[in-house]
């Protein structure tokens, strides 16, 4: 994530990496279950050296990716969507 200075509060960046965090820290079962597709602009994709997860900037594909991890919601995943991307 880029984050430009001044443009975003410390506390929504704050929010926004203890959330990507939380994603990372899924079991790779669950994070597989969101394959990327080619174009790459959202799920999950790793390699030996790289892992990557991506929720694209579509707002109900968010919605989606969001569901899937968190299935009540996370308020700080969708807070920082709408507000970052």
């Amino acid at each position: 994530m880029a984050v430009l200075p001044n443009k975003v509060s410390p506390e929504l960046q704050d929010s926004m990496f203890g959330t990507l965090k939380e994603l990372f820290d899924f079991p790779i079962e669950t994070k597989a279950q969101t394959p990327q597709e080619k174009p790459v602009t959202d799920g999950y994709t790793s390699t030996p050296f790289h892992e990557s997860l991506a929720a694209g900037t579509d707002s109900e594909k968010s919605r989606t990716f969001e569901h899937h991890f968190w299935p009540n919601g996370n308020d700080q995943y969708r807070y920082g969507f709408v507000y970052i991307c």
